[in-house]
């Protein structure tokens, strides 16, 4: 049997075009085990004719037999979007609903197949399973197609407009409309049965169903040419459709021998034993879920005391790391930095800011003195040996020339812990505003003064106040 199956296999690939057999074979894999190999020549028909039904239906199959349920939900969608009659869509989305937890969505899809004879006894088993509805009571319910059906017996007086309407944009809108189309030809309103299955064709235009109709009534009125085309397409999507009229014998498949109709009748029914068995096995799906706020157990008050041994408990249970000890024995306390961090200040961390600190002003003096130059006017010039005083006489030049400063200032603090160059950089292209860093808990009063003093323009101070906080944190005290 398997050298069979791969000799079969081995023709699919001489004989590409010939899809009804190669779907055949897909089918005959996929019963076997082998679903790779399935998945691959049926990959191989939808690439050469994408509305290939029997494909289309065997690959939803194939993926539900490989426990992808959404996967399969979604082929089978896409079967039903293209022959919204086909059983096999219509069972198999009913049931991969059932398997993910939509239950009420396949509601009426499940009615619909306790009505069918086939699949009576797996659609009653969902019913009694979800629904806990027995065998007794199902007369009393029923799906939208027999209902529609119980109505259009009991409205004959509707006009078709009013009928129409009724059916509104359902999933089942498709089907109900050919069944309303047989009513109106029924009743003798050709006519717009026939405008109602053209204009279905907009939506639906590979609907074996819909075309085999619109060729019929083609045919009957003496348009061979028309129900030939029609013929033709539902031969290309499904070589095996039922021919109750002996018409379909006009035209050949162009994708299918004679001789694979009834291989592809068998796949059909394989594929509905498929779905007819998972349906008996199938479990109830349950999904990664919280639990339920009624299965969780009450929150007991926690007092104080127990607040306490909770945290007696918590901190044995961390493990201790040794702290390395300084080489001075008087500690002192931590010292909030300029950023807000706390460090402990040892010897080493006082040498290593003092040497930060000092290259740190160096490198900024030497950056504000070369933008002074770099943005001088003619009003006046800046000398870099200005005492204080003068620089206070100035300070409509600082207010200028602020923005420059904030630029290096900020530059200064992505810098601070790389190399400083030893040639300071000179900002061309002009200067750039930057929006200074702002905090709701500003750490010292001195800081947020420094601050103040750089929005208003005041350059001059507020550097001589952020260098005095930088020594400060370096453990100097008295001004260098």
């Amino acid at each position: 049997m398997k050298s069979d199956l791969q000799t079969s296999v081995g023709l699919t690939a001489r004989m590409p075009y010939r899809l009804g057999f190669k779907a055949a074979v897909a089918g005959v894999c996929a019963s076997e085990g082998d679903l790779e190999t399935s998945y691959k020549l049926l990959l191989e028909c939808l690439l050469l004719n994408p509305n290939f039904i029997p494909a289309q239906e065997t690959i939803a199959v194939n993926r539900l037999l490989a426990s992808e349920p959404a996967i399969a939900l979604r082929e089978f969608k896409n079967v039903l979007h293209t022959n919204p009659s086909s059983r096999v869509g219509l069972w198999g989305k009913g049931l991969t609903l059932c398997i993910l937890g939509k239950h009420e969505d396949a509601l009426d899809t499940i009615l619909e197949m306790a009505e069918n004879q086939e699949m009576s006894g797996a659609g009653l088993g969902l019913l009694k399973k979800y629904f806990g509805i027995e065998e007794s009571t199902t007369l009393k319910v029923s799906s939208v197609v027999k209902s529609f059906t119980e109505n259009l017996s009991s409205n004959r007086s509707k006009t078709a407009f009013d009928l129409i309407k009724d059916i509104g944009q359902s999933d089942q809108s498709a089907r109900l409309k050919l069944i309303l189309s047989d009513f109106l030809f029924s009743r003798g309103e050709r006519k717009t049965a026939k405008s109602l299955l053209e204009k279905m064709l907009d939506v639906h235009p590979y609907y074996p169903g819909l075309l085999y109709k619109l060729a019929k009534t083609s045919k009957s009125e003496g348009e061979d040419s028309q129900a030939l085309e029609f013929l033709q397409t539902v031969a290309d999507c499904e070589p095996a459709h039922p021919d109750p009229d002996g018409i379909s014998s006009l035209v050949q498949s162009s994708f299918a021998q004679p001789e694979d109709i009834e291989d592809l009748r068998v796949l059909r029914q394989w594929c509905i034993d498929v779905i007819k068995n998972t349906c008996i096995g199938v479990k109830k799906h349950e999904e990664p879920q919280l639990q339920p706020i009624s299965q969780q157990p009450p929150e007991v008050p926690i007092s104080s005391a127990d607040v306490i041994e909770i945290e007696k408990k918590l901190e044995e249970a961390q493990p201790v790391i040794p702290e390395p000890q300084p080489e001075e024995t008087v500690e002192a306390e931590p010292q909030q930095t300029l950023f807000g961090e706390e460090e402990p200040p040892s010897r080493e961390y006082q040498e290593k800011q003092l040497e930060r600190t000092r290259k740190i002003l160096e490198e900024a003096r030497k950056m504000l003195d070369q933008t002074k130059h770099v943005q001088e006017e003619p009003r006046g010039e800046v000398g870099a040996n200005q005492n204080p005083a003068e620089e206070e006489q100035k300070d409509a030049q600082s207010r200028e020339k602020n923005e420059v400063f904030e630029a290096t200032i900020v530059e200064l603090e992505v810098r601070i812990d790389e190399d400083i160059p030893s040639e300071p950089v000179i900002i061309e292209g002009g200067p750039k505003r930057i929006v200074l860093p702002t905090s709701d808990l500003e750490p010292e009063l001195s800081e947020s003064r420094a601050w103040s003093m750089l929005r208003d323009g005041e350059a001059e101070e507020a550097f001589l106040m952020f260098s005095k906080l930088l020594r400060k944190e370096a453990g100097i005290e008295s001004d260098q």
